[in-house]
């Protein structure tokens, strides 16, 4: 028995921006720096521009060199251990003000709100807080995928994604829109159920019956069932001038 492994792809490795990796900061302290060690040249000679290059490099081993990186990250996280801040406890059993259960991190502002469509369907809708009330929308869509169909259909399609892309840059108040695709190999249930509810009804012959239980057997190896959303994001105050929120479910 073979043990199976997930592999997982487009993984990007963090860098920080700015020069050499050294992040905004340090590269701002030394443009700083490097200016203000000209200046000092140019004014009160190298008596001057010394002390001020001293001072530069100190700032910038802080803040901008892999140990000034590591150090600053392991006292912030003395100093959220101190507050007993490190670890995320919800509900009753909580250390927020709030004993609500919430959820950790940037989502823990977010509240879920309903409204219902114009057809009568009732939808959700995630508001963030952030820059007076951020709202989005996530939609759930079957998507096809390219197999067994001709060039032209497939052409139709990406024609089709163009002109959604297209129709988002002329949104009002939208600010965001993300497709995501979740695929995950198919269980082959649903092929199993149809064939074997066929395979009982009809009489087969011998042949047909064993290439109908083999393809219930491979299918699940050899395809995949996606999902995918498609995300927007919309701000509430471009929506209504007065941020009322039934005016903007309503949009």
């Amino acid at each position: 028995m073979t043990a199976t492994r997930s592999a997982y792809g487009n993984w990007i490795q963090h860098k920080s921006p700015g020069i050499a990796g050294a992040g905004i900061l340090g590269t701002v302290v030394l443009l700083v720096g490097l200016v203000s060690c000209l200046l000092a040249l140019l004014i009160g000679g190298l008596p001057l521009a010394l002390p001020v290059a001293a001072v530069t490099l100190v700032l910038f081993g802080a803040v901008g060199s892999p140990l000034g990186h590591y150090i600053g990250r392991r006292y912030t996280f003395w100093r959220q251990r101190s507050a007993r801040a490190h670890q995320w406890r919800s509900g009753v059993f909580s250390f927020n003000k709030n004993p609500s259960t919430r959820l950790p991190g940037m989502l823990g502002r977010t509240t879920l709100l309903s409204k219902t469509d114009a057809f009568g369907n009732e939808f959700a809708v995630i508001k963030n807080p952030r820059a007076r009330g951020l709202y989005t929308v996530v939609a759930r869509a079957m998507a096809e995928g390219p197999w067994m169909q001709d060039q032209g259909r497939v052409n139709d399609w990406v024609s089709g994604y163009a002109g959604l892309l297209s129709a988002c840059g002329r949104e009002p108040g939208l600010v965001c829109a993300k497709a995501i695709t979740d695929t995950a190999p198919d269980a082959g249930g649903r092929l199993g159920e149809m064939v074997t509810s066929l395979r009982d009804h009809q009489a087969a012959p011998a042949m047909a019956t064993a290439i109908m239980n083999e393809c219930v057997q491979d299918y699940p190896a050899a395809s995949s069932e996606n999902v995918t959303y498609f995300e927007m994001t919309f701000r509430g105050r471009a929506l209504s001038r007065k941020n009322d929120e039934s005016v903007i479910l309503s949009e």
